[in-house]
């Protein structure tokens, strides 16, 4: 089910609130959006852990830019398994996704991993692994 605790349900609902920026905005709005979330150091790796993107800015666009270049027909995540321990968050969850892309349809399914740190109060991604299945 999920971490619990005060912390661990803050951490929850960062994580929801990214996946439903990116799934339900415009994606001319995504990155804006997404700001608020990620740390200015934030990283996200793909399946082999090399860096996809650097900081804040090339971390929240890269999912407006998948936005722009695929059209989402599903996409659902487990509930995340969340581990709190003093101002560092782990958060885990499986995603399967359907999409076109190139006029192909592509469905995938894997694991999310996040690190969300607590800065001034408030939880902010600072590492992201998607690695699909």
């Amino acid at each position: 089910m999920g971490g619990s605790g005060k912390e661990a349900e803050a951490v929850r609902t960062v994580f929801e609130r990214i996946n439903e920026v990116w799934l339900q905005e415009d994606p001319d709005r995504i990155a804006r959006d997404l700001e608020e979330y990620f740390d200015d150091q934030a990283v996200i790796v793909g399946s082999s852990f090399a860096p996809m993107s650097h900081g804040k800015a090339e971390s929240v666009a890269s999912y407006a830019d998948f936005k722009r270049q695929a059209k989402v027909h599903s996409c659902s995540f487990s509930d995340p398994t969340i581990h709190v321990a003093g101002d560092t968050a782990i958060a885990t969850s499986t995603w399967q996704i359907a999409y076109t892309m190139d006029d192909k349809l592509c469905e995938e399914s894997g694991n999310d991993v996040y690190v969300f740190a607590l800065r001034s109060g408030t939880w902010r991604a600072v590492w992201r692994a998607m690695l699909p299945h």
